[in-house]
């Protein structure tokens, strides 16, 4: 199978058709502007849907890594099945939900210059090392990175995971979360602003996004971008 090669045929598929059809990712797609040919992108909390994947793909090209964060054992499944369809993979659901499954899969996506790593955030897996990634991006995560670890019940980490992604940021890299409601997003600067005082982090807040986020916000729901300007 050219796993490759149908990744990249279903992605210029998707960017091509989506414009036809309603998509609220349309409603933010300028924040994936901020990415350039040839970067490394981290989408964590990515979920299960394929948009975040193809519209970094778009950017970052061939050349570029899309790393894929999810703390959902079934995520890689999910992710690559309705990335290229179910019908292209040969063998079953069951099968790839076991570890050696798992890693085939990882095995696949990574040929492609994409990384999945089942993951409860922090820390960041060890293969992700420190300094490496130009932008990492949380698409209606706001609430969620700030919930109660599912199914353990522990308080989630919020400022660890501000500590650890700024450690994992390229000098000038940037560090993006959406929330679905103003709130989320407010609280979830307060961590950012806490942690930074905490361990001297020069996170700046970029204050000049894209001015068509205003537009739908119940679509483009509300976003913060913070830029690491010092190592």
């Amino acid at each position: 199978m050219k796993f490759v090669d149908l990744l990249w045929e279903k992605q210029k598929e998707h960017m091509k058709e989506r414009k036809k059809y309603f998509c609220r990712f349309n409603e933010f797609n300028e924040m994936f502007d901020y990415f350039e040919n040839g970067q490394t992108v981290a989408q964590i909390a990515c979920g299960t849907t394929n948009e975040d994947l193809f519209n970094t793909m778009e950017r970052v090209g061939r050349g570029g890594k899309v790393i894929l964060i999810e703390q959902y054992p079934s995520f890689i499944y999910d992710k690559v099945a309705k990335a290229i369809g179910e019908e292209n993979l040969p063998e079953s659901k069951e099968f790839y939900q076991t570890e050696e499954g798992t890693a085939q899969l990882q095995k696949l996506l990574k040929s492609a210059n994409v990384e999945a790593y089942v993951q409860h955030l922090p820390p960041y897996s060890e293969q992700i090392k420190d300094s490496s990634l130009d932008h990492v991006m949380a698409i209606n995560a706001a609430f969620e990175l700030m919930a109660i670890e599912y199914p353990h019940g522990k308080p989630a980490d919020v400022k660890g995971l501000v500590n650890e992604t700024y450690k994992k940021l390229k000098l000038g890299g940037s560090f993006m979360i959406q929330g679905l409601m103003i709130d989320d997003i407010d609280m979830f600067n307060v961590y950012v602003r806490s942690a930074s005082d905490e361990h001297e982090l020069r996170f700046e807040e970029d204050f000049n996004l894209p001015r068509s986020l205003d537009n739908f916000r119940m679509y483009s729901g509300y976003w913060k971008r913070w830029i690491k300007t010092a190592e």
